[in-house]
């Protein structure tokens, strides 16, 4: 497959080496406050496409070595190259800058699978892996600096970084009316791509960084399970759970923080949230008629956080709906809702600078 993207063809720029890690202004260019003041901007303006173009090629085999089993194993290999639209500023003068894109996706499918006549499984295995040809962008400052130094500036640009998961599903027929389905996926992510400096302004005395790389990695644990009962022609029965887990194994540290390569502010440390949700959902349809369906519902729905402001949020929902067929080209349906949200004491974040005030919550914590 080869997919263009045609983001902008009037576009002009002073910056040389469009398309590059490093964009530089002409000779002769004249630094000023504002673009007003450049009086060497118009004439050294260049046009630039701005777009992208994927390119992708991908092969897959499957295998059935015996009538209930089956093998697949698919590949795919994608490089993204182009131009995009960014911008990066110098305390609060800004540029619109160019940024490189020459992005390398590699993907991996592999699963082996069996049916039998009343179940079947499935293991699974997906692997994506992610490689940006640039790290970083840098570009010369087309104002007049306002802090010594401040002569160039520098962006960091999307990180190399790897995600890997296997998934174990299946399902069994425990009757004619009743069906059962689970599925259970393990995932890790991984990003170790060097630091940048934490500026290139040299005046500002190196500001050193307290590891070479942030070391990222997350874990992810995801389950399902779900029972669907036909209890009679007109009865039907719904349950499902669901539990999710996202576990931030990235070091803490504090960092040297650095404004737009001019100023050295306060330090900053990182937070590696977590957390952890339990869904429960419970429903069932009553067929009254062949036009007239009614239904209804509970949900319970659980969070645990870790570093925020709630560590545990608790809603409940309850509902009813009905449905009516009124004609070939008109459905009808009326639907009522009740959700109470309970909550652990709300509190001030941790390492949180500066702090919220006390006296807001943010929506998807509040009491409701």
């Amino acid at each position: 497959d080869e997919i263009p993207h045609n983001i902008s063809d009037s576009t002009a720029t002073p910056y040389r080496g469009t398309g590059s890690e490093t964009l530089s202004l002409p000779p002769g260019w004249v630094e000023a406050g504002s673009t007003a003041g450049m009086s060497a901007l118009a004439g050294s303006l260049r046009d630039v496409d701005l777009h992208t173009k994927r390119e992708r090629v991908g092969i897959g085999v499957a295998f059935v070595p015996r009538s209930n089993w089956q093998t697949a194993v698919q590949y795919r290999h994608e490089e993204k190259e182009g131009k995009m639209a960014t911008a990066g500023s110098f305390f609060f003068t800004a540029a619109q800058l160019v940024e490189p894109v020459d992005y390398v996706t590699d993907q991996v499918d592999a699963s082996v699978s069996y049916s039998a006549s009343n179940w079947q499984a499935k293991l699974a295995y997906y692997g994506s892996m992610f490689d940006n040809k640039d790290q970083s962008l840098l570009w010369q400052n087309a104002y007049t600096p306002l802090v010594a130094g401040a002569d160039e500036g520098q962006l960091a640009l999307p990180p190399d970084n790897q995600f890997h998961q296997i998934v174990l599903s299946g399902a069994y027929q425990l009757s004619d009316s009743t069906q059962a389905s689970a599925d259970l996926a393990v995932g890790r992510m991984e990003q170790d791509e060097n630091f940048l400096p934490a500026t290139v302004n040299t005046s500002l005395g190196g500001a050193p960084l307290p590891r070479n790389s942030a070391d990222a990695e997350v874990d992810t644990l995801t389950a399902n399970f779900r029972v669907v009962s036909a209890v009679t022609d007109k009865l039907r029965l719904n349950g499902a759970y669901t539990y999710n887990d996202r576990d931030n194994d990235t070091p803490q540290s504090t960092y040297t923080w650095v404004t737009t390569d001019s100023f050295v502010a306060a330090p900053r440390t990182n937070q590696p949230y977590s957390f952890t949700q339990s869904e429960l959902k419970l429903s069932g349809d009553y067929r009254i008629d062949k036009s007239t369906k009614v239904s209804a519902g509970f949900d319970h729905d659980r969070h645990e956080r870790t570093r925020q402001e709630v560590n545990t949020t608790r809603e409940n929902t309850v509902w009813g709906k009905l449905s009516r067929r009124a004609g070939d080209n008109l459905d009808l349906s009326l639907k009522f809702a009740h959700a109470e949200r309970d909550n652990s004491p709300y509190k001030t974040a941790p390492d949180v600078d500066p702090e919220q005030n006390p006296l807001l919550r943010k929506y998807n914590l509040a009491d409701r």
